[in-house]
């Protein structure tokens, strides 16, 4: 019995703080502070943003760039979920001061905590 109460434990930690990571990037979002996104990133995370596909700290910067130029006027999560290989994702709509977006991002639990593996921005 103490085995599986210290695996029920050990499942709930992980998706306490995958959902305080989520958190974290949705505020970021929400502050236009593109920084603080690419913190969850790896050099492997896929970015794209409008028609341009990055990846590592190219996808950082045109994370940054995109906040730079298009500050978030609000930012509302429509889906949320896992996906089949236990990744969660999040998919919101972002009104900025240019436009309207679709922001998709997944998040993975790796070695080194939650990741970002893949963010989108695109038109609405």
């Amino acid at each position: 019995m103490k085995f599986l109460f210290v695996i029920f434990l050990s499942l709930l930690s992980q998706i306490v703080i995958a959902q305080e990571s989520a958190t974290v990037i949705i505020d970021a979002i929400n502050q236009s502070d593109g920084k603080i996104i690419s913190h969850y990133f790896n050099e492997d995370t896929d970015v794209t943003v409008l028609d341009n596909d990055e990846s590592g700290n190219e996808g950082s910067l045109l994370v940054s760039r995109f906040f730079e130029n298009n500050k978030t006027v609000s930012f509302r999560i429509k889906h949320e979920g896992t996906s089949k290989l236990g990744n969660t994702y999040r998919i919101g709509d972002l009104k900025t001061s240019n436009g309207d977006y679709r922001v998709t991002f997944f998040t993975k639990k790796t070695s080194a905590g939650i990741q970002v593996i893949q963010f989108k921005i695109e038109e609405n």
